[in-house]
Protein backbone atom coordinates (compact mmCIF):
# COMPACT_ATOMS: atom_id res chain seq x y z
CA UNK A 1 0.00 0.00 0.00
CA UNK A 2 1.42 3.40 -0.98
CA UNK A 3 2.32 6.20 1.42
CA UNK A 4 -0.38 8.50 0.05
CA UNK A 5 -3.09 5.89 0.60
CA UNK A 6 -1.89 5.18 4.13
CA UNK A 7 -1.86 8.89 4.88
CA UNK A 8 -5.35 9.52 3.58
CA UNK A 9 -6.74 6.59 5.53
CA UNK A 10 -5.14 7.91 8.69
CA UNK A 11 -6.43 11.42 8.14
CA UNK A 12 -9.94 10.11 7.59
CA UNK A 13 -9.89 8.62 11.09
CA UNK A 14 -11.70 10.09 14.15
CA UNK A 15 -9.92 12.58 16.38
CA UNK A 16 -6.79 11.42 18.21
CA UNK A 17 -8.47 11.72 21.58
CA UNK A 18 -10.90 8.94 20.62
CA UNK A 19 -9.57 6.65 17.86
CA UNK A 20 -7.27 6.51 14.83
CA UNK A 21 -8.19 4.08 12.04
CA UNK A 22 -6.20 2.99 9.01
CA UNK A 23 -8.02 -0.23 7.98
CA UNK A 24 -9.72 -3.16 9.64
CA UNK A 25 -6.39 -5.00 9.91
CA UNK A 26 -4.48 -2.04 11.35
CA UNK A 27 -7.08 -0.50 13.63
CA UNK A 28 -5.75 1.39 16.69
CA UNK A 29 -8.17 2.53 19.38
CA UNK A 30 -7.22 5.05 22.06
CA UNK A 31 -8.04 4.31 25.65
CA UNK A 32 -11.40 5.79 26.67
CA UNK A 33 -11.09 8.90 28.78
CA UNK A 34 -13.16 11.86 29.89
CA UNK A 35 -12.90 14.75 27.43
CA UNK A 36 -11.51 17.82 29.12
CA UNK A 37 -11.04 21.32 27.74
CA UNK A 38 -7.49 20.61 26.41
CA UNK A 39 -8.68 17.46 24.62
CA UNK A 40 -11.56 19.39 23.06
CA UNK A 41 -9.04 21.88 21.73
CA UNK A 42 -6.85 19.02 20.48
CA UNK A 43 -9.83 17.61 18.57
CA UNK A 44 -10.47 20.97 16.95
CA UNK A 45 -6.83 21.35 15.87
CA UNK A 46 -6.76 17.78 14.54
CA UNK A 47 -9.92 18.28 12.46
CA UNK A 48 -8.55 21.52 11.05
CA UNK A 49 -5.29 19.77 10.20
CA UNK A 50 -7.19 17.11 8.26
CA UNK A 51 -9.02 19.77 6.24
CA UNK A 52 -5.80 21.63 5.45
CA UNK A 53 -4.01 18.42 4.53
CA UNK A 54 -6.74 17.42 2.09
CA UNK A 55 -6.56 20.90 0.57
CA UNK A 56 -2.81 20.52 0.06
CA UNK A 57 -1.85 23.22 2.57
CA UNK A 58 0.83 21.08 4.18
CA UNK A 59 2.70 23.72 6.27
CA UNK A 60 -0.50 24.79 8.07
CA UNK A 61 -1.71 21.21 8.38
CA UNK A 62 1.59 20.37 10.08
CA UNK A 63 1.11 23.26 12.50
CA UNK A 64 -2.40 22.05 13.43
CA UNK A 65 -1.23 18.45 13.98
CA UNK A 66 1.62 19.70 16.18
CA UNK A 67 -0.77 21.84 18.26
CA UNK A 68 -3.10 18.86 18.67
CA UNK A 69 -0.14 16.75 19.87
CA UNK A 70 0.95 19.42 22.35
CA UNK A 71 -2.55 19.54 23.84
CA UNK A 72 -3.35 15.82 23.87
CA UNK A 73 0.10 14.15 24.10
CA UNK A 74 -1.36 11.34 21.97
CA UNK A 75 1.50 9.43 20.34
CA UNK A 76 -0.68 8.54 17.31
CA UNK A 77 -0.47 12.14 16.14
CA UNK A 78 3.29 11.72 15.66
CA UNK A 79 2.49 9.53 12.66
CA UNK A 80 0.41 12.29 11.09
CA UNK A 81 3.17 14.77 11.84
CA UNK A 82 5.85 12.52 10.37
CA UNK A 83 3.87 11.84 7.17
CA UNK A 84 3.24 15.56 6.66
CA UNK A 85 6.92 16.38 7.23
CA UNK A 86 7.87 13.66 4.79
CA UNK A 87 5.68 15.17 2.09
CA UNK A 88 7.27 18.56 2.86
CA UNK A 89 10.65 16.82 2.26
CA UNK A 90 11.85 17.72 5.72
CA UNK A 91 13.44 14.31 6.10
CA UNK A 92 15.29 14.99 9.36
CA UNK A 93 12.10 16.14 11.13
CA UNK A 94 10.12 13.22 9.68
CA UNK A 95 12.74 10.77 10.94
CA UNK A 96 12.57 12.26 14.45
CA UNK A 97 8.75 12.09 14.44
CA UNK A 98 8.62 8.45 13.26
CA UNK A 99 11.20 7.40 15.84
CA UNK A 100 9.24 9.15 18.61
CA UNK A 101 6.08 7.44 17.33
CA UNK A 102 7.66 4.02 17.74
CA UNK A 103 9.21 4.85 21.12
CA UNK A 104 6.08 6.37 22.67
CA UNK A 105 3.68 3.88 21.12
CA UNK A 106 5.70 0.86 22.19
CA UNK A 107 3.65 -2.33 22.21
CA UNK A 108 0.45 -0.41 21.39
CA UNK A 109 1.59 0.11 17.78
CA UNK A 110 0.07 -2.65 15.56
CA UNK A 111 2.57 -4.88 13.78
CA UNK A 112 1.51 -3.77 10.29
CA UNK A 113 1.93 -0.09 11.17
CA UNK A 114 5.19 -0.75 13.00
CA UNK A 115 6.62 -2.55 9.96
CA UNK A 116 5.63 0.34 7.69
CA UNK A 117 7.15 3.00 9.97
CA UNK A 118 10.36 0.98 10.48
CA UNK A 119 10.69 0.79 6.72
CA UNK A 120 10.27 4.55 6.44
CA UNK A 121 12.87 5.11 9.18
CA UNK A 122 15.42 3.00 7.31
CA UNK A 123 14.74 4.91 4.07
CA UNK A 124 14.99 8.29 5.79
CA UNK A 125 18.34 7.45 7.39
CA UNK A 126 19.87 7.61 3.92
CA UNK A 127 18.52 11.13 3.42
CA UNK A 128 19.98 12.79 6.52
CA UNK A 129 23.27 13.39 8.29
CA UNK A 130 24.16 14.41 11.83
CA UNK A 131 25.84 17.50 13.18
CA UNK A 132 27.21 18.59 16.54
CA UNK A 133 28.62 22.01 17.40
CA UNK A 134 31.26 22.42 20.10
CA UNK A 135 31.96 25.74 21.79
CA UNK A 136 33.17 26.98 25.14
CA UNK A 137 30.19 29.31 25.53
CA UNK A 138 27.11 27.84 27.23
CA UNK A 139 23.66 29.06 26.25
CA UNK A 140 24.59 30.04 22.69
CA UNK A 141 21.86 29.60 20.08
CA UNK A 142 22.55 27.25 17.17
CA UNK A 143 20.77 28.07 13.91
CA UNK A 144 20.58 26.24 10.61
CA UNK A 145 19.46 28.39 7.67
CA UNK A 146 18.14 30.97 10.15
CA UNK A 147 16.09 28.51 12.25
CA UNK A 148 17.04 27.79 15.87
CA UNK A 149 17.67 24.06 16.40
CA UNK A 150 19.10 24.14 19.92
CA UNK A 151 21.52 25.71 22.39
CA UNK A 152 24.96 24.88 23.68
CA UNK A 153 26.21 22.69 25.13
CA UNK A 154 24.87 20.06 22.70
CA UNK A 155 24.56 16.70 24.45
CA UNK A 156 24.04 14.75 21.22
CA UNK A 157 24.26 15.29 17.46
CA UNK A 158 21.22 16.72 15.72
CA UNK A 159 19.77 15.27 12.51
CA UNK A 160 19.93 17.56 9.48
CA UNK A 161 18.79 17.22 5.88
CA UNK A 162 21.44 16.45 3.31
CA UNK A 163 22.61 19.28 1.08
CA UNK A 164 24.16 22.73 1.56
CA UNK A 165 23.25 24.74 4.66
CA UNK A 166 24.39 27.74 6.66
CA UNK A 167 25.30 27.14 10.28
CA UNK A 168 25.27 30.04 12.74
CA UNK A 169 26.06 30.32 16.45
CA UNK A 170 24.93 33.37 18.45
CA UNK A 171 25.67 34.39 22.01
CA UNK A 172 25.16 37.67 23.83
CA UNK A 173 28.36 39.65 24.00
CA UNK A 174 30.00 37.74 21.14
CA UNK A 175 30.17 38.22 17.41
CA UNK A 176 28.00 35.73 15.45
CA UNK A 177 29.89 32.73 14.08
CA UNK A 178 28.81 31.54 10.62
CA UNK A 179 29.93 28.79 8.30
CA UNK A 180 28.52 27.30 5.10
CA UNK A 181 28.74 23.51 4.98
CA UNK A 182 27.40 20.62 2.89
CA UNK A 183 25.91 17.48 4.44
CA UNK A 184 25.98 14.16 2.61
CA UNK A 185 24.05 10.99 3.37
CA UNK A 186 24.85 9.63 6.85
CA UNK A 187 27.58 12.21 7.45
CA UNK A 188 28.62 12.73 11.08
CA UNK A 189 30.15 16.20 11.36
CA UNK A 190 31.55 17.93 14.45
CA UNK A 191 32.45 21.61 14.26
CA UNK A 192 34.28 23.89 16.71
CA UNK A 193 32.73 27.37 16.87
CA UNK A 194 35.23 29.88 18.24
CA UNK A 195 33.19 32.90 19.29
CA UNK A 196 34.96 36.24 19.52
CA UNK A 197 33.95 38.55 22.34
CA UNK A 198 32.67 41.96 21.29
CA UNK A 199 34.89 44.68 22.72
CA UNK A 200 33.02 47.60 24.32
CA UNK A 201 33.29 50.84 22.35
CA UNK A 202 36.05 53.15 23.46
CA UNK A 203 35.20 56.75 24.28
CA UNK A 204 36.98 59.17 21.96
CA UNK A 205 38.40 62.19 23.80
CA UNK A 206 38.56 65.41 21.79
CA UNK A 207 41.35 67.70 22.97
CA UNK A 208 40.32 71.23 23.94
CA UNK A 209 42.53 74.06 22.71
CA UNK A 210 43.98 76.20 25.45
CA UNK A 211 43.14 79.91 25.40
CA UNK A 212 46.93 80.58 25.59
CA UNK A 213 47.79 78.40 22.57
CA UNK A 214 50.64 79.86 20.49
CA UNK A 215 49.34 81.47 17.33
CA UNK A 216 45.85 80.31 18.18
CA UNK A 217 42.69 82.02 19.15
CA UNK A 218 41.22 82.19 22.58
CA UNK A 219 37.78 82.93 21.18
CA UNK A 220 35.14 80.56 22.44
CA UNK A 221 31.66 80.66 20.97
CA UNK A 222 28.95 81.77 23.28
CA UNK A 223 27.04 78.57 24.17
CA UNK A 224 23.89 80.45 25.10
CA UNK A 225 23.20 81.65 21.53
CA UNK A 226 21.86 78.29 20.21
CA UNK A 227 19.60 77.99 23.24
CA UNK A 228 18.15 81.45 22.64
CA UNK A 229 17.54 80.63 18.98
CA UNK A 230 15.76 77.41 19.97
CA UNK A 231 13.52 79.31 22.38
CA UNK A 232 12.81 81.91 19.69
CA UNK A 233 11.69 79.32 17.15
CA UNK A 234 9.60 77.53 19.78
CA UNK A 235 7.84 80.77 20.69
CA UNK A 236 7.32 81.55 17.00
CA UNK A 237 5.65 78.17 16.48
CA UNK A 238 3.44 78.65 19.53
CA UNK A 239 2.47 82.14 18.30
CA UNK A 240 1.47 80.75 14.92
CA UNK A 241 -0.64 77.99 16.46
CA UNK A 242 -2.42 80.27 18.92
CA UNK A 243 -2.92 82.92 16.21
CA UNK A 244 -4.50 80.36 13.92
CA UNK A 245 -6.78 79.30 16.77
CA UNK A 246 -7.82 82.92 17.27
CA UNK A 247 -8.62 83.20 13.57
CA UNK A 248 -10.79 80.07 13.63
CA UNK A 249 -12.70 81.05 16.76
CA UNK A 250 -13.15 84.57 15.36
CA UNK A 251 -14.75 83.23 12.21
CA UNK A 252 -16.98 80.97 14.27
CA UNK A 253 -17.93 83.94 16.46
CA UNK A 254 -18.95 85.96 13.37
CA UNK A 255 -21.06 83.07 12.17
CA UNK A 256 -22.65 82.73 15.62
CA UNK A 257 -23.45 86.46 15.57
CA UNK A 258 -25.24 86.05 12.25
CA UNK A 259 -27.20 83.06 13.54
CA UNK A 260 -28.18 85.01 16.63
CA UNK A 261 -29.44 87.91 14.49
CA UNK A 262 -31.49 85.59 12.29
CA UNK A 263 -33.16 84.04 15.32
CA UNK A 264 -34.05 87.49 16.66
CA UNK A 265 -35.67 88.38 13.32
CA UNK A 266 -37.95 85.34 13.41
CA UNK A 267 -41.53 85.95 14.42
CA UNK A 268 -42.31 84.50 16.84
CA UNK A 269 -38.79 83.92 18.13
CA UNK A 270 -37.95 80.76 20.10
CA UNK A 271 -36.62 81.99 23.49
CA UNK A 272 -34.63 78.81 24.10
CA UNK A 273 -32.96 78.87 20.69
CA UNK A 274 -32.22 82.58 21.07
CA UNK A 275 -30.63 82.03 24.47
CA UNK A 276 -28.49 79.15 23.18
CA UNK A 277 -27.36 81.19 20.18
CA UNK A 278 -26.46 84.14 22.38
CA UNK A 279 -24.51 81.92 24.77
CA UNK A 280 -22.60 80.34 21.90
CA UNK A 281 -21.82 83.76 20.41
CA UNK A 282 -20.54 85.05 23.74
CA UNK A 283 -18.39 81.98 24.43
CA UNK A 284 -16.77 82.17 21.01
CA UNK A 285 -16.17 85.88 21.42
CA UNK A 286 -14.50 85.37 24.81
CA UNK A 287 -12.36 82.57 23.40
CA UNK A 288 -11.31 84.73 20.48
CA UNK A 289 -10.36 87.59 22.77
CA UNK A 290 -8.32 85.28 24.99
CA UNK A 291 -6.49 83.74 22.06
CA UNK A 292 -5.77 87.19 20.61
CA UNK A 293 -4.24 88.31 23.91
CA UNK A 294 -2.15 85.14 24.06
CA UNK A 295 -1.04 85.65 20.46
CA UNK A 296 0.10 89.19 21.19
CA UNK A 297 1.96 88.08 24.31
CA UNK A 298 3.71 85.23 22.52
CA UNK A 299 4.52 87.53 19.61
CA UNK A 300 6.19 90.03 21.92
CA UNK A 301 8.15 87.26 23.63
CA UNK A 302 9.24 85.92 20.23
CA UNK A 303 10.35 89.39 19.18
CA UNK A 304 12.32 89.87 22.40
CA UNK A 305 14.18 86.55 22.20
CA UNK A 306 14.83 87.10 18.50
CA UNK A 307 16.40 90.50 19.16
CA UNK A 308 18.51 88.99 21.97
CA UNK A 309 19.76 86.22 19.67
CA UNK A 310 20.71 88.71 16.94
CA UNK A 311 22.54 90.95 19.43
CA UNK A 312 24.53 88.04 20.86
CA UNK A 313 25.42 86.76 17.41
CA UNK A 314 26.61 90.19 16.24
CA UNK A 315 28.57 90.76 19.41
CA UNK A 316 30.53 87.61 18.62
CA UNK A 317 32.44 85.39 21.00
CA UNK A 318 33.94 86.95 24.02
CA UNK A 319 37.73 87.20 24.07
CA UNK A 320 38.90 86.43 27.58
CA UNK A 321 42.57 86.34 26.65
CA UNK A 322 44.80 88.62 28.60
CA UNK A 323 48.28 87.20 27.77
CA UNK A 324 49.35 85.98 24.32
CA UNK A 325 52.64 84.99 22.74
CA UNK A 326 53.48 86.97 19.56
CA UNK A 327 56.57 87.04 17.30
CA UNK A 328 57.71 90.17 19.18
CA UNK A 329 57.31 88.60 22.60
CA UNK A 330 54.57 88.45 25.19
CA UNK A 331 51.62 90.75 24.67
CA UNK A 332 49.73 91.82 27.78
CA UNK A 333 46.34 93.47 27.53
CA UNK A 334 44.59 95.17 30.46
Amino acid sequence: MGLKALTLMLLAAPAPTQAESASESTRETAKPETLLEPQDDARRHFDQGVVLYEEGDLPRALYEFQRAFELSDNYRLLYNIGVTQLELRDYASALRSFRSYLEQGGADVPEARRAEVVSQVEALRRRVGSLIVLTSIDGAEILIDGRVIGTTPMTAPVLVNIGPLTLEVRAKGYEPWRQAIAISSRDEIALDADLVRVEPPKLAMTPVESPLAVGGSADVANPSTPRIETVTWSLFGATAVVGFGALVTGLLAIRAEDDFGELLDQIPADPTAVADAESRRNNLAYATDGLLVATVGLGLATLGTGIAAVVRKRRGPKDDRRIALTPLGFHVRF
